[in-house]
């Protein structure tokens, strides 16, 4: 055996019933009980309270010792309120889940004999297997300890009372004359009783015998003054519960301190023939138990919450557990489950069919009708379509489809549906289908009905968005954007040749529309979406090519009149320009006769002006030709002085260089001699006599030298002088070359006035020869009247000349 990662590992509260008898489901355990599949088994425990149930159970989960385990009590107050589930289930080799549940001690101070009795029919009602648990022996004071089972007829129906007299058995538990004992063994669970602290020897008649004989022993009517309600307990027993056995158990430790904390005490520390025992018990429990199964239909975790949760509401109601009641309502849990998974198949088959996600096609199916009323309004412009909500938000699908084609879609989910609905609500088990009433398959038919008018209407939905953009796109190629359809862009001269011409390309594109179109769409609104394009799009055509042609006409009418106009504003302009121009040119005649006429005088004029400047400037380059001659003979005569001059002057610098020189020589000379004289006179200083004569004789010589100084100095200045002399001659030389060739620049510039002058000359010459003959040849080949009479006759022998050259 293995634990079924399932669930919490702990005792959690199944039904509690509060101070007022009131009881509750507690959700933590529906939920593990929903979570749990078939096959399913249920043990459950019973008996007086501080008889040792929770450490029965923990013994069977082998959780003895472990601090997580089913609460065992040492006190005389009881641990546990109502039934309590172990929140993980076994699962045994052959894929058994077994559930345990510990029920509330019978018979405590707290509990009144209607609780109790209630408490033990849930446990009895739920297991499928039901150990009641006992000390001692099996005799009389247990068979009474057991004597709720006398009242179970009172607190367990297998039938409602109208459902009893609708069957008409008074009392019975069918309509088959079964009485309402033999009824409810068919629906107890197998009965274990388990002896604790168990003292006798198995025997019987000298004979040792088996737990189970040992039970059937006890059963066994008893004729004695106690036997009327003890045999009472014992035909119910054997009547109740049909598969029944025993097993005993002794005491398991002979300590009382170990006794009292006997759930903390591993196996190891209790006494061997217990532990034996307790491994016997385990073996036949797991060995004999079998799945929980009501009406012969083996059952799921969900179809124990629900009877739970029944039996539980018919308890609160002041009522009764009806098993078939019961029964019922898990039948109708499994049907709408069964619907509900049906439904699910249908919606997964036709989203697979159609390649959308269940998910979407639901959401969107539920908005199609809303959006296929909205389409098909008449107060909406049905062509108007700028949908394409639904395709966007799918994608790729195989929307829109032929609606024959979406009948067989629908025909293979429904048939899938059905065949999920039967499996999920009968199993593999195949039970009549009697018990499911017409209404669950109405509803379902009705709900699957539903779900395909919803895919019905999204395939119309997107049939009309999908045809929609076929039509426009149809629409805008075979008619938009071409002109010979929609009206031309400019006025045809031939109007009725234009007219045919539309008309039957207007024809062609229709035809080409009609055929493309229902070559292209697809779906149930293919028809709604041609009729939106004859009866609005293209029957709008022809009114909109008139409106363009009679636009086009209009505006080429507008054209001509305005070209109309321009072009008399500019015949009205050139008039204007032509007087304006006439009288110009009247007033620029008249005036080039007077600017003629003051240019020929003024020219006259520039021309004497001319020739008078011109025989002065040719007397004054005369006169700078004589200047010329001048200047190059005095430069001449200048240029040789300076060379003579410049010769003497050099040989007179190298006359008194040569004197310079002597009277240097003769300076040395003369001071050598006045040192040797002064040796001389040193070494004879002691002649006294010539002492007189040698000093007059220096002084004169020294008197010579300084003559010979001074003179050498002023030769040195006349030669300074001389120096500063030729260089004066050469600057005045420079100045002559300059003024040289500043009189060459004078008269180069006189003569380029004066070629300028002759060029100004013969220029006012042409002039003045243009104009003449512009007024000979402007009027009567003559010059004016008027300007002749100002004219004499030195000027007009200027103009023949003129004309000559």
């Amino acid at each position: 055996m293995e634990e079924k990662a399932l669930g919490n590992p702990q005792a959690i509260p199944l039904i509690t019933s509060d101070d007022n008898g009131r009881y509750t489901v507690h959700d933590e355990a529906v939920e593990i009980l929903n979570a749990i599949p078939s096959p399913l088994a249920v043990i459950a425990v019973a008996g007086k309270w501080r008889t040792g149930k929770s450490f029965l159970l923990n013994s069977l989960l082998g959780l003895n010792g472990k601090p997580d385990s089913f609460v065992v009590g040492n006190t005389v107050h009881a641990c546990t309120k109502g039934l309590w589930l172990w929140g993980r289930p076994l699962t045994l080799p052959d894929g058994l889940n077994v559930l345990f549940v510990d029920s509330e001690g019978l018979g405590s101070t707290s509990r009144t004999q209607t609780e109790d009795t209630q408490i033990f029919s849930l446990a009895v009602l739920l297991s499928s297997f039901f150990i009641w648990n006992s000390r001692g022996v099996i005799d009389g004071g247990a068979l009474e300890d057991f004597g709720l089972v006398v009242n179970l007829t009172k607190h367990i129906h297998v039938r409602s009372d109208a459902a009893s007299k609708a069957g008409g058995g008074g009392g019975g538990a069918s309509g088959t004359g079964q009485t309402e004992n033999e009824g409810l063994a068919e629906h107890f669970p197998a009965f274990l009783w388990v002896v604790r602290d168990f003292t006798l020897r198995l025997e019987a008649n000298g004979r040792a015998i088996e737990d189970r004989q040992y039970l059937e022993n006890a059963l066994k009517p008893q004729n004695n003054l106690q036997g009327g309600t003890r045999n009472q307990i014992r035909n119910l027993l054997t009547s109740f519960f049909r598969t029944r056995d025993c097993v005993t158990l002794v005491r398991p430790a002979t300590d009382e301190d170990m006794l009292r904390n006997l759930s903390a005490q591993p196996l190891e520390n209790l006494r061997p023939e217990f532990v034996t025992a307790l491994a016997d018990l385990k073996k036949k429990v797991f060995g004999t138990v079998r799945p929980k199964t009501l009406n012969g239909r083996q059952m799921t975790g969900e179809m124990l919450a629900t009877l739970t949760q029944t039996y539980a509401d018919a308890l609160n109601s002041g009522g009764v557990p009806t098993i078939s009641t019961a029964w019922d309502r898990v039948l109708e849990n499994q049907a709408a489950e069964s619907e509900g998974k049906a439904l699910l198949a249908y919606t997964e088959t036709m989203g697979k069919a159609l390649a959308m996600e269940p998910s979407l096609l639901a959401s969107q199916a539920k908005s199609a009708e809303t959006r296929k009323r909205q389409l098909r309004a008449p107060s909406r412009s049905r062509s108007s379509n700028n949908g394409g909500i639904f395709a966007a938000e799918a994608g790729s699908c195989a929307l829109p489809m032929a609606s024959e084609r979406l009948l067989e879609v629908h025909a293979a989910a429904k048939e899938a549906a059905t065949n999920v609905f039967k499996g999920s609500i009968w199993g593999k088990e195949q039970q009549s289908t009697a018990a499911v009433t017409a209404a669950t398959n109405a509803r379902l038919r009705a709900a699957i009905a539903a779900q395909f008018g919803a895919v019905d209407a999204l395939n119309w939905v997107y049939s009309y968005e999908a045809c929609g953009r076929v039509g426009e796109n149809l629409f805008c190629e075979l008619f938009e954007g071409r002109p010979e359809v929609m009206g031309p862009e400019k006025a045809d001269e031939d109007a009725e040749a234009s007219l045919a011409s539309w008309c039957e390309t207007f024809a062609a594109a229709c035809g080409e529309l009609k055929g493309r179109y229902l070559a292209e769409a697809v779906g149930p609104a293919r028809d709604v979406i041609l009729g939106d394009l004859l009866t609005e799009k293209v029957a709008s055509v022809p009114g909109e090519w008139i409106g363009k042609v009679t636009a086009v006409e209009r505006r080429a009418y507008q054209r001509l009149r305005s070209e109309l106009s321009s072009v008399q504003e500019q015949h009205q302009a050139l008039r204007g320009k032509l007087s304006a121009e006439k009288d110009a040119a009247s007033r620029e005649e008249a005036s080039l006769v007077r600017a003629s006429e003051e240019a020929l005088k003024s020219t006259e004029h520039q021309v004497e002006l001319a020739q008078a400047q011109k025989v002065a400037k040719e007397e004054e380059l005369g006169r700078l030709n004589a200047y010329y001659e001048r200047l190059e003979e005095a430069y001449g005569v200048a240029v040789r002085e300076l060379e003579t001059a410049m010769e003497g002057h050099s040989n007179l610098a190298e006359s008194m260089e040569a004197t310079s020189k002597g009277l240097a020589e003769q300076i040395v000379t003369h001071d050598e001699n006045i040192t040797n004289h002064s040796a001389a006179n040193g070494a004879a200083s002691d002649n006294a006599v010539d002492a007189a004569g040698t000093a007059a004789q220096l002084l004169v010589e020294q008197r010579e030298v300084a003559l010979m100084h001074e003179h050498a100095e002023l030769v040195k200045k006349n030669i300074v002088a001389t120096k500063e002399l030729l260089a004066a001659k050469e600057k005045e030389l420079e100045e002559c070359e300059f003024q040289w060739g500043v009189a060459k620049a004078n008269m180069a510039h006189e003569e380029g006035e004066l070629f300028q002058l002759k060029d100004e000359t013969a220029i006012l010459s042409g002039l003045l020869l243009k104009i003449k003959q512009h007024l000979e040849n402007s009027r009567s080949h003559q010059l004016p009247s008027d300007l002749v009479r100002l004219l004499n006759r030195g000027q007009f022998d200027i103009l023949d000349g003129l004309e000559e050259e």
